[in-house]
């Protein structure tokens, strides 16, 4: 949540990067007015600028942008963000991100370059050529380049992914996805509840499914927790035949009454393959997904959502890194709850009998 006197900041830094040297900016009491404020925080937020030796004050007229930083606010600064190879920047996931790292930046000089991660590339990466870098998803073998990023001095936070070393993170809590979306389906009556989606170095799948298996321990379904169907993507982001074929075994072989789908990837497939088994969502089978499922989707009235709050990842790890660009703060680690959204129609397994 961003502070009052950072409000205050922001906007006399847009001031001073829209303006000339030796411009003079708005008064405490101006600024009082303006926000709501008292005079404490906006001297604290003054305080902070003049500390940077970006503004300066000549006693009973008031405060102006120094002169030497005309330079320093015509040269953009580069912030690189990373995704995921084979990702689309515009798609339901990677755009509410991108959109709220973009928007806390603007009028800030900054240019943004995207870059879809190819391996290696990276390696390439120093000070002097970028001021950030937002890494959106990274696969748990790149989180060794990351470590080697961050101890070279460069500012950088990993999106979507929750580290369980040094390195900053702004990320939904995908352990807490997995207890959510099985608890949601125990509490329904179901007992045999499959997994789908288990990727062994995805941290994301792989915390989703030790949320998983803590809720079946707990209600004593120790047996159903073999019900998990791995995956492996294609270039494109698409899971394979192989993917397929296990998780047509599963739905025949074991007949599970609700399915958690550890993303949206998996959903076209998951919904191919329990047509063909003639199941329907919501009737025959419940299935949660952890994702915004996407309009137009066939049954989507009867399939529950866990939803990402992406955008407010976005939002959140932006301010972030702009608290250590400036030196306030160098450890950042967030986790946000994820929202759930129920089906409007569920098995009601409680007075059904079960598939054999």
């Amino acid at each position: 949540m961003i502070m009052l006197y950072e409000k205050i900041r922001d906007y006399l830094l847009e001031k001073i990067e829209g303006g000339k040297p030796g411009e003079k900016l708005p008064s405490e009491n101006e600024l009082c007015k303006q926000f709501g404020v008292s005079r404490i925080t906006v001297q604290r937020a003054i305080k902070d600028l003049l500390e940077e030796k970006i503004i300066f004050r000549r006693k009973g007229k008031g405060t102006f942008v120094a002169p030497s930083l005309s330079s320093r606010f015509i040269a953009p600064k580069t912030i690189k963000i990373i995704y995921p190879a084979g990702g689309d920047p515009e798609d339901d996931f990677l755009f509410p991100i991108i959109r709220g790292l973009i928007d806390q930046f603007q009028h800030q000089h900054f240019d943004f370059v995207l870059t879809a991660w190819k391996s290696n590339k990276i390696r390439r990466i120093d000070a002097s050529e970028t001021s950030g870098i937002f890494w959106i998803a990274p696969a748990e073998k790149n989180f060794q380049m990351i470590e080697e990023i961050s101890m070279k001095g460069i500012p950088i936070i990993v999106i979507n992914r929750v580290m369980k070393n040094f390195v900053n993170f702004v990320s939904t809590d995908h352990y807490k996805a997995g207890v959510m979306g099985t608890e949601y389906l125990v509490s329904s009556g179901h007992q045999r509840i499959g997994f789908v989606g288990f990727i062994k170095d995805n941290t994301c799948s792989s915390q989703m499914y030790e949320g998983y298996c803590s809720v079946l321990e707990k209600y004593g379904l120790k047996e159903f927790l073999t019900l998990v169907v791995p995956a492996h993507f294609k270039k494109k982001l698409e899971p394979t035949k192989d993917f397929c074929k296990k998780l047509s075994q599963l739905v025949e072989r074991h007949c599970p009454t609700g399915l958690f789908v550890a993303g949206e990837l998996f959903l076209d497939s998951v919904l191919r393959i329990l047509e063909e088994k003639n199941l329907t969502p919501g009737k025959d089978i419940d299935v949660v997904i952890t994702d915004e499922i996407p309009e137009g989707t066939k049954h989507k009235e009867n399939i529950t959502s866990i939803i990402q709050p992406l955008r407010e990842i976005g939002d959140i790890a932006a301010r972030a890194m702009k608290q250590i660009m400036r030196g306030e703060t160098r450890r950042i680690r967030i986790s946000l709850a994820p929202v759930i959204k129920p089906a409007k129609q569920s098995m009601q397994i409680f007075e059904k009998t079960e598939r054999r």
